[in-house]
């Protein structure tokens, strides 16, 4: 006769047969949003040539066209140690990257590799939108470099298409598939506070907003006539969550000015360790964009404190908060040890009364 089977667990109303499915549900609230990188490694040839591959290139759902796409051979002298597109003219082609589901998209980082070794070359980007607004810059190269150079990109969001004017090659792109939500959804928007008014903190949604030079925090109107935390000069603004672990999905920071400018991150995590951030241009940012930040770590997750550092030294303000309180990783840990302990417990107590619980046969 078999032993009766171990009665489920019941966590929050859940009926559980596995301790580790609780903590499985628990920590589900950490998956990030779908990043796409898009390499060319599978363009291989050892060869010394220029190889084309026809006007249109296919990666998953990302569709790159232009009037001609080549990349080197392994053994050419301008191979940028792996696969690497690059248009056709030398006069500034222009590489066309959009979605065969027609799927808006966004774009934060790309490798760019000269294709000799003269002056410093200069990439062109522009962007179109899904409302059909336009956002563009550049990459300036180093000159004298064969080998591949990072670039990181803001601002590039809901895109419909993006074009790079230039001859140089193009390797290991980054999108995303997320889209900030609309700035009702935001969890700290400031559209009720009264403008103008000067605190050393300010409350909403549960999180505190501080200044390190608090008289001059105030409530201003921002450039999308809402409401926002700005703070002059050089001052920082930190945000925190009643002592408690919370995870940074999206903000917007701009200059009080409406000029462009520089920011940086610095974020406290659950051990106190800090993580700094390289500087980025002021603008919008949603989770993804987060991620490049810290050079692709997720170092946005799992927070005590978030930092919003001008390195410009002009004012700028904050809005369009967005954030969700975490369960500490260590207090997860904890709960599913107990839970396992409390398991194994139950399997080596567990028996019918008046037997003997051993290998034995028990005779009736």
């Amino acid at each position: 006769m078999s032993p009766p089977r171990h009665p489920p667990w019941t966590v929050f109303g859940f009926a559980l047969r596995s301790p580790s499915l609780f903590v499985a549900i628990m920590t589900a609230g950490f998956a990030q949003a779908v990043t796409v990188i898009t390499t060319f490694d599978n363009l291989s040839n050892n060869n010394n040539a220029n190889n084309g591959i026809g006007n249109l290139y296919q990666s998953g759902d990302f569709r790159f066209a232009s009037g001609g796409l080549f990349f080197y051979g392994a053994r050419h002298a301008d191979y940028p140690g792996s696969g690497a597109i690059y248009p056709f003219s030398n006069s500034g082609s222009i590489i066309t990257v959009s979605r065969t589901s027609g799927q808006a998209f966004n774009f934060h980082a790309a490798d760019f590799a000269a294709r000799d070794l003269g002056a410093a070359k200069i990439v062109g980007l522009r962007g179109t939108r899904a409302d059909g607004s336009l956002v563009s810059t550049s990459a300036n190269l180093v000159g004298g470099v064969l080998v591949p150079q990072n670039f990181g990109f803001a601002g590039f969001t809901n895109l419909v298409s993006l074009q790079f004017t230039g001859n140089d090659q193009l390797d290991r792109l980054v999108f995303s598939d997320l889209v900030p939500p609309p700035a009702s959804d935001a969890t700290v928007h400031f559209d009720n506070a009264t403008l103008g008014t000067v605190a050393a903190s300010y409350s909403e949604g549960g999180y505190q907003l501080g200044s390190a030079a608090p008289a001059g925090m105030s409530i201003q109107s921002t450039m999308n006539d809402s409401h926002g935390l700005g703070v002059a000069g050089t001052g920082t603004i930190d945000l925190t969550h009643a002592g408690e672990l919370f995870k940074l999905q999206g903000f917007s920071i701009h200059s009080q000015l409406g000029e462009l400018g520089l920011f940086r991150l610095i974020v406290t995590d659950e051990s106190g360790t800090q993580h700094t951030s390289s500087s980025f241009p002021l603008g919008s940012y949603d989770e993804s964009a987060l991620l490049q930040l810290f050079g692709g770590q997720a170092f946005h997750n799992n927070i005590t404190n978030a930092r919003f550092e001008n390195t410009t030294g002009q004012g700028v303000v904050l809005d369009n908060i967005y954030a969700v309180p975490e369960p500490s990783i260590a207090l997860l840990a904890a709960v599913g040890v107990v839970l396992i302990g409390v398991r194994n417990s139950f399997r080596t107590n567990h028996h019918h009364p008046g037997r003997t619980r051993n290998h034995s046969r028990v005779t009736d």
